[in-house]
C-alpha cells in the first residue's frame, strides 16, 4: 500500500526489516535516532532454569551480547541500504548545519516527554539525559 505514511524516523535496519525499500523513495540520514534495546526475566522464571542454563546466559549476557548485537544490527543496517538503493531510494545525508536544525524542531517532543514522564512521577530528565549520555559513549 502506498500513500499511507509521508515519512518517518527509525533504524536504517528498518529499511529491510519492515519492507521499506519496496515503498520509499527517499531516504534522509541525519544520525538523530536513538533506541534501547534490553531483555528482561522475571525471578520466579530465572530461579526455574536450571543452574547450568543460568551460567550459559551470563556467560553471553552484558559487554558480549552488546557487541554481538550491534554486529547484526550493523550489518543488517548494511544490507538494508543496499536494498533500499537497488529499489531506487534516493540517500541525502544531512550536514551538521542542517542536523542542528532539525534538532531544533524536535525539541517540543523531547521536552514533552519529560514532561510527560516527570508528571507521572517518573525521573524523566534524568532517563533523558542519561540516554544522551550514553548515546555519546
Amino acid at each position: 500500500m502506498r500513500g499511507v505514511v509521508d515519512g518517518t524516523v527509525g533504524p536504517i535496519h528498518t529499511l529491510l526489516d519492515f519492507s521499506l525499500q519496496e515503498v520509499i523513495d527517499y531516504v534522509t540520514v541525519g544520525d538523530f535516532y536513538m533506541t534501547t534495546f534490553f531483555g528482561v526475566m522475571n525471578q520466579n522464571s530465572w530461579d526455574s532454569i536450571s543452574e547450568d542454563n543460568q551460567e550459559a546466559l551470563d556467560a553471553i549476557k552484558g559487554e558480549h551480547m552488546v557487541q554481538v548485537a550491534g554486529e547484526v544490527i550493523d550489518d543488517r543496517s548494511a544490507e538494508a541500504v543496499e536494498a533500499a538503493g537497488e529499489a531506487g531510494a534516493e540517500f541525502y545525508e544531512l550536514s551538521n548545519e542542517e542536523r542542528e536544525e532539525w534538532e531544533q524542531y524536535m525539541q517540543p517532543a523531547i521536552e514533552s516527554w519529560i514532561e510527560d514522564k516527570e508528571e507521572k512521577g517518573l525521573p524523566g530528565q534524568e532517563i533523558y539525559d542519561r540516554a544522551v549520555e550514553l548515546s555519546n559513549e
